[in-house]
């Protein structure tokens, strides 16, 4: 099955099977797609030691990294940038991330006025932001084509969840020929990193430092190989969430209005639209699954585990199953301030729950909030289409999950009359 039908399933199971715990067979592999909130809270807590990380696809198509890895490999990467995330600059992201959605702004307008929102031009924002918030640089003067990246995200995504399956003699051999090559732009690209000019950063610093250290070791650090996915892992989550919040936005007129008459107040710490981002990131998580593989046998609600088995975790299932709402498919802001931060809301699962919670949570919560603020400041929302809560929407997975063909939106400049 292909990642972004996998996205597709998730919806698909959360609405005709919720709350239960399935085994499938993908790539001749055993897949659980896991919606029990018990068999998760055993996966990802009570008996996280026997499921860790499943991102094999990832090593093998990026390289190490922190996202890829387990035990010591993933304590070692980890203590190299989580002391930046957990110290980062308020003030400086907010500022970063006012300039990016306004530099942004003009081309969101032109392009939605004829197409579907453009996730390219999302990332992009978002990847300014982080660059200049983690390392003191404007990324546009690296001169690295982030279209680079994007795409080869994009490769790497048909391996993502369990072994390739689709892909057979000389079609797979042509997509590993691109895949290398996209690998190798990359890497040589984030070579300008190791340059005097950025090199004397403090992460950049202590990316070299633990490269140089780790030379004649086993496991061998590289710093292009961990910056692919801190820059990938670092924009991506933030870029998706803000094109589902559009999507949300123009399908909700009256909690856009409710939203901007906030924002015009002044309000910098809005309950109201950490309310509206829960529930984007519960309806609509960027990344819908999270992965893990048994160590040794088990037992989940549906029947025995074996080991080697593969839980997919779906965030989807887990959000909607209904448990604490009337009405889990829609968007339910006075329930999201009632269960703030509890497993039933965006915040308290779609950065992932347990020990491997994302490390750059709280930044991503602040780059969102003042992207999803200052679009409202600027600009307006509207639908290109009509689509009710029960209307299936194409997904893809494209390192993170995003709608195929971008977001039906238009954005507009406030105060711009209707045709213009």
């Amino acid at each position: 099955m292909d990642p972004s039908d996998i996205c597709n399933e998730l919806y698909r199971l959360a609405r005709s099977e919720p709350g239960t715990s399935r085994l499938h067979h993908y790539s001749e592999r055993r897949v659980w797609m896991v919606q029990n909130a018990q068999d998760a809270h055993r996966i990802l807590k009570s008996h996280a030691a026997n499921w860790p990380k499943h991102m094999a696809w990832m090593r093998q198509t990026l390289g190490p990294s922190r996202m890829s890895e387990n035990h010591a490999a993933w304590a070692f990467r980890r203590q190299l940038t989580q002391p930046h995330f957990n110290h980062y600059d308020v003030a400086k992201t907010i500022r970063a991330t006012r300039r990016a959605l306004r530099r942004a702004l003009p081309q969101l307008v032109a392009q939605t006025a004829a197409t579907p929102l453009p996730d390219g031009l999302l990332r992009q924002m978002t990847l300014e932001v982080l660059t200049e918030v983690l390392f003191d640089l404007d990324f546009r003067d690296t001169g690295i084509d982030p279209e680079h990246l994007f795409h080869l995200l994009a490769l790497s995504a048909q391996y993502a969840f369990v072994p390739a399956g689709g892909l057979t003699g000389d079609e797979r051999r042509q997509h590993l020929s691109q895949l290398n090559a996209a690998k190798a732009q990359v890497m040589q690209d984030l070579r300008v990193f190791r340059r005097a000019e950025y090199a004397h950063h403090p992460v950049l610093r202590e990316m070299l430092a633990a490269e140089a250290a780790s030379r004649h070791q086993s496991d061998r650090f590289v710093m292009e190989q961990e910056m692919i996915t801190l820059l990938a892992a670092g924009s991506e989550t933030s870029a998706s969430t803000f094109g589902w919040a559009c999507h949300l936005l123009a399908q909700h007129p009256q909690v856009q209005a409710q939203l901007r008459e906030d924002a015009r107040a002044g309000n910098e710490a809005s309950p109201l639209l950490d309310d509206f981002l829960s529930e984007t990131m519960r309806l609509f998580p960027a990344n819908p699954i999270l992965s893990r593989y048994a160590l040794a046998d088990d037992a989940f609600s549906a029947g025995p585990v074996l080991a080697g088995d593969v839980a997919l975790v779906s965030l989807v299932g887990l959000q909607t199953q209904g448990q604490s709402r009337e009405r889990p498919w829609q968007l339910d802001l006075a329930a999201a301030r009632a269960l703030h931060n509890r497993a039933e809301s965006g915040f308290g699962t779609a950065f992932g729950v347990g020990e491997r919670v994302c490390g750059g949570r709280l930044f991503a919560l602040t780059e969102m909030r003042t992207l999803v603020r200052e679009l409202l400041l600027q600009a307006e929302v509207l639908p290109t289409a009509a689509e009710p809560v029960d209307h299936p929407l194409d997904l893809q997975w494209c390192s993170l999950m995003v709608r195929r063909g971008g977001h039906r939106v238009q954005i507009r400049p406030l105060n711009t009359p209707p045709g213009r």
